[in-house]
């Protein structure tokens, strides 16, 4: 499938592991340059690695008020631009997402 996506830029959070690995696989498989963003170095190397396309590793805590920023910064640095932001990084250990309340709302039910 060709998503006209060659030569643009995205950065992917997330993307040691699961769902972000695999939307950051997908993007470089279609041709776009790749920022791979989380905290496990030797994961975002190893998935580097593999990628057909130029990438960027990106091993930072985004729980730091200034990653953000310094991911952008990065970003444009080595590439010039960013197209596409895939906001995938995030956790809870407070149990079952969906069974977590809203913060202003109802409780989520399964």
């Amino acid at each position: 499938m060709d998503l006209l996506l060659s030569d643009k830029v995205a950065i992917v959070t997330g993307a040691s592991r699961g769902i972000g690995k695999a939307i950051a696989e997908t993007l470089s498989a279609e041709g776009m340059k790749v920022i791979l963003v989380a905290r496990s170095r030797p994961e975002l190397e190893s998935l580097a690695g593999a990628l057909p396309n130029e990438s960027l590793v990106q091993a930072i805590d985004l729980r730091l008020p200034a990653s953000a920023n310094q991911v952008v910064a990065a970003t444009v640095g080595k590439f010039g631009r960013l197209d596409l932001l895939v906001n995938n990084a995030g956790a809870t250990k407070r149990g079952d997402f969906l069974s977590l309340p809203m913060k202003n709302g109802p409780t989520v039910l399964p």
